[in-house]
């Protein structure tokens, strides 16, 4: 799967991605939760931690039931990129949400042209490929500008929950999509 974007291409995620993925993983988490959570959770982001996860998610590839990753490259590296597959929560699961988008992060500097857009219907067609029919993701409900976002493709909130961190709880909304298909 590759798609181009103006100067960006949207892919599948190789295995050699994992380090790139780590760093915009890490960059855009520090831009989309500042002010939204405390300075020391937010700097305890590492790349090394980050490449661990996404080499493990990357290892699963589109027969198998892990994750799919998507990224977005530029010509300054993988500027943006969503993870998805099956659903992990046991009350979505029940309600008939058998798909969840894990992470979706874009770059602020690339925000706001299409290219979440993008890698949603990427990621909605490699869940479909897969087999699965209604996705859900979980957004911090002090996060505004996700939640708009996922109300802008056609989701709709569905439940909440308290995430319990050590040093704080977090609020999230599981937003909600009846099946795979983006409005526009």
């Amino acid at each position: 799967m590759e798609q181009p974007l103006g100067q960006l291409r949207i892919r599948s995620a190789r295995p050699e991605d994992a380090e790139a993925i780590a760093r915009a993983h890490v960059s855009a988490w520090r831009e989309t939760y500042q002010g939204l959570l405390p300075p020391r959770m937010i700097n305890a982001q590492t790349v090394a931690r980050r490449q661990r996860l996404w080499s493990r998610l990357i290892g699963a590839g589109p027969g198998e039931p892990g994750s799919a990753v998507v990224v977005a490259e530029a010509s300054e590296g993988i500027v943006g990129f969503v993870a998805g597959g099956a659903q992990r929560d046991e009350a979505l699961l029940e309600a008939g949400y058998d798909a969840e988008i894990a992470a979706i992060y874009v770059r602020k500097a690339r925000q706001g042209r299409g290219l979440g857009r993008a890698l949603m219907r990427s990621v909605f067609r490699a869940c479909a490929a897969r087999g699965l029919t209604a996705p859900s993701v979980w957004v911090l409900d002090r996060n505004a500008e996700a939640r708009g976002f996922y109300s802008r493709l056609g989701a709709r909130p569905f439940a909440e929950r308290d995430d319990e961190r050590s040093e704080i709880t977090l609020r999230e909304v599981a937003y909600v999509w009846t099946d795979l298909v983006l409005p526009g």
